[in-house]
């Protein structure tokens, strides 16, 4: 796995009366408006997902899902922030997720018109950890190396931003105060016992936005030749498996439950 944070910043533009950090260069949107530095996160008018989040409990790790009316729902995801979503409850494409621990403590933007995401911690709240996420079924992406595109920015913060395809996430630190930076997070290869490929941002304290983010599967001819070699070797491996599959199905079963897929 590679992790690459760009650290060339977009400029800060100053205007008559005005203080704004413009769209990140090449990358079409609006400004965020801000005086001095990123803006603090506000929520939409009459989104429905901030009366889940405000009912979430605090002591254990939630997911905000679709309740299938229209509407949505909190369910419980254990302890770990790295726990898989349970069947069924992917996200599609684009479309992110809250989760987390303590989510009343936080604010939650989630425009659907293409302008940026933010999350929030508010003054003189509990502490807690929570993150806009997407989990992806991971079958388009076994043992293809991808990587995690998006634009950031801070103010005051301490976030992460991961990407998962199997085990223990990549992870790139963003904190303090940022204007626009370019984001790049690798994952090579996707491994074929995935259960899911995910990725998100984590915020504890702070503001943190994010723009234009993109998960691509990269092209072989900008691989590496070690990376050549591990996605041919997970192909190797996920054929084997298959195989297996075919004359002993108990036995590879036994082993995805060892294996935690």
């Amino acid at each position: 796995m590679q992790a690459v944070l760009a650290v060339l910043s977009a400029p800060l533009i100053l205007s008559a009366g005005t203080q704004s950090v413009a769209p990140p260069e090449g990358v079409p949107g609006p400004d965020i408006v801000v005086v001095g530095r990123p803006p603090r996160c506000e929520p939409l008018v009459s989104d429905p997902l901030d009366q889940v989040t405000a009912r979430a409990p605090r002591d254990q790790w939630y997911f905000t899902v679709p309740d299938g009316e229209g509407g949505y729902r909190f369910i419980e995801g254990g302890t770990d922030p790295d726990a898989p979503p349970p069947p069924g409850e992917f996200t599609s494409p684009g479309s992110w997720r809250r989760a987390g621990r303590g989510m009343g403590s936080f604010t939650f933007r989630q425009p659907d018109d293409g302008t940026p995401l933010c999350i929030g911690k508010k003054r003189h709240s509990p502490a807690g950890e929570v993150q806009l996420q997407q989990q992806l079924p991971p079958d388009d992406y076994r043992c293809k190396s991808v990587r995690l595109t998006m634009f950031a920015a801070a103010r005051d913060a301490r976030a992460l931003i991961w990407l998962n395809g199997y085990g223990r996430p990549e992870m790139i630190e963003f904190g303090g105060d940022r204007e626009w930076t370019p984001i790049s997070i690798e994952w090579s290869p996707v491994s074929y016992r995935a259960s899911w490929l995910g990725f998100g941002v984590i915020l504890r304290s702070g503001d943190v936005w994010m723009y234009d983010a993109e998960l691509t599967v990269i092209d072989a001819d900008e691989l590496s030749d070690d990376q050549l070699r591990n996605e041919a070797q997970c192909r190797e491996d996920w054929e084997r498996r298959r195989q297996r599959e075919i004359w002993q199905p108990g036995v590879v079963a036994a082993d995805d439950r060892n294996n935690g897929t």
